[in-house]
């Protein structure tokens, strides 16, 4: 797609008959989520056959005007202010060994996101999940191609095969028995991930007791310090309550300061 030249126009018809247009100046800009050269809603069919004898360029059905009004959807809930019993969610994620058809080499398994469920079909993020132990709300709006799952097959058998990807996603558990080494402590996949709320830094501040912002980094150490005496698994704690205290002191410490501190 990105090596295909020119503009990038598509069109969405809605259910009231009239025509969403949306055009980028490149296929790479679309990739890289940059805004369109132009959008324009509620077309009539006249008037979208002249915007296309205006650009010469035929509007695209395969959806990519569809994908846009779901990323801006998806923005505008995710930025929306948080409520006042706002919290850290744990996603879900399925596991595939991208190596697996091949013997010779090592298994590269690899985390991927269930961004949306139906009776029918699971939907994945077809890219890994590769960084911390936190993401940023809004992530779903940057998701632009989706792996698809029979619900069905994968919940009752735990796995499903993949033909375009090549590569059998997998429930946890059965990663779990077949990668051990990455799951134990200080392995790839051996903490949750949490999804943090829009409102990031008021919900960091809350689960660390800090009541004024900006404080100094000794500060919300001091408070993790004690959060951790409260809630650490081996203290007596819960082990969600003690992810959520350390996301939260590592969120607010990369607010304070550009530079992560040396050790």
């Amino acid at each position: 797609m990105a090596r295909q030249p020119g503009m990038l126009v598509s069109s969405l018809r809605r259910s009231s008959g009239r025509h969403f247009l949306v055009a980028w100046e490149t296929r790479i800009h679309y990739l890289m989520g940059l805004p369109p050269v132009f959008e324009v809603d509620g077309l009539g069919l006249a008037d979208l056959h002249k915007r296309q004898e205006e650009t010469g360029v035929a509007p695209d059905v395969s959806g990519y005007a569809r994908a846009y009004l779901r990323r801006k959807e998806a923005e505008a809930a995710f930025c929306a202010p948080p409520g006042l019993d706002a919290e850290a969610i744990v996603p879900e994620f399925v596991y595939a060994d991208h190596n697996e058809k091949y013997i010779s080499t090592a298994p590269n398994w690899k985390r991927h996101r269930v961004v949306r469920k139906t009776p029918q079909t699971i939907f994945v993020d077809r890219f890994a999940y590769c960084t911390g132990e936190h993401m940023r709300r809004g992530w779903q709006a940057g998701v632009i191609y989706t792996a698809m799952i029979e619900r069905a097959v994968f919940e009752e058998t735990g796995r499903y095969y993949h033909q375009t990807l090549k590569a059998h996603f997998v429930h946890e558990p059965i990663a779990r028995a077949r990668a051990k080494a990455l799951f134990r402590p200080g392995g790839r996949f051996s903490e949750p991930v949490l999804d943090l709320p829009a409102g990031d830094i008021q919900w960091a501040m809350g689960v660390l007791g800090v009541e004024a912002w900006p404080v100094t980094t000794g500060a919300v150490k001091k408070a993790f310090a004690k959060a951790a005496m409260l809630h650490h698994p081996d203290r007596g704690g819960h082990a969600r309550a003690f992810i959520e205290c350390r996301a939260a002191r590592n969120l607010l410490l990369s607010r304070l300061s550009p530079f992560p501190e040396r050790r």
